[in-house]
């Protein structure tokens, strides 16, 4: 889907579980990111269901299973894949790609974001979009 784009990421494993870089080096060398954040996701809990204006957001999730879904609000195009807890995996949504998260787990999931706009609560840069209900 044109403005998606899925990174597999480079992961280190051993007895003690998993290492990865989850933002891309040379944009946060390039100062390219103004905002990260974490978000929390309990089961059945839904998070995006919106689409950004202006900004690239990138979103690494942490646990699982997720229902990812993204749409082009032009074309109309869907993406959907399921996020399995062993995935790392970076998902970049370009402006206007319309995009939800759903933990379709039995325990907590996180979204690790960032995106190359600061936060402005009073412009927050988000158009609500229901793709998961």
């Amino acid at each position: 889907m044109n403005g998606l784009t899925i990174t597999e990421l480079n992961v280190s494993r051993d007895a003690r579980g998993w290492n990865t870089h989850p933002l891309d080096e040379s944009d946060l060398s390039a100062g390219r990111f103004a905002n990260v954040h974490i978000v929390s996701m309990n089961p059945g809990a839904i998070r995006g269901n919106h689409k950004h204006i202006i900004q690239t957001e990138q979103v690494l999730i942490i646990g699982g299973p997720v229902l990812f879904i993204a749409v082009d609000t032009e074309t109309g195009e869907r993406f959907e894949r399921v996020f399995q807890p062993s995935e790392q995996l970076r998902i970049a949504a370009a402006p206007g790609v319309a995009h939800a998260f759903k933990n379709i787990g039995d325990g907590v999931a996180y979204l690790l974001c960032a995106s190359d706009l600061a936060f402005d609560p009073a412009n927050p840069d988000t158009l609500r979009v229901e793709l998961i209900g």
